[in-house]
């Protein structure tokens, strides 16, 4: 286990099959914060971990990361990225996190399925898995 500016990542356990590429060249991540009760609300969260490869999008009103859903109103209907490592939030509200924002991603991997169009004016790129 990893301490660092109160958040806590768990090394080794994430399943990282969903990126598209092992090269960090072509990979872009930005820094989020998840909003973990939008998380419990949509069902996503059942053992208090938001899983590696989660698709989120950015809520328009205080720039918390939830669960991406293409029939939300607040943000989220845009997609913003994916979850790199699983995320333990037990007992807690909100959780920094690193989400992938650029590169390729193998969207038959992924275990929230993504439309394909939701891709589209993002950084990023479904590809098939080969």
């Amino acid at each position: 286990m990893n301490q660092m500016l109160g958040r806590t990542t768990y090394l080794g356990q994430s399943d990282y099959s969903w990126l598209g590429t092992a090269n960090s060249k072509v990979l872009g991540f930005d820094s989020g914060e998840l909003d973990v009760g939008l998380f419990r609300d949509a069902g996503l969260s059942p053992h208090e971990v938001i899983l590696s490869g989660t698709p989120v999008g950015r809520v328009t009103r205080g720039g918390r990361l939830g669960p991406f859903d293409p029939e939300a109103s607040d943000g989220r209907e845009v997609l913003f990225g994916f979850v790199r490592g699983d995320e333990h939030v037990r007992g807690r509200d909100r959780a920094r996190c690193e989400v992938l924002v650029r590169g390729p991603v193998r969207a038959d991997r992924l275990r929230v399925p993504v439309p394909a169009g939701s891709f589209e004016g993002t950084g990023l790129v479904a590809v098939r898995d080969v």
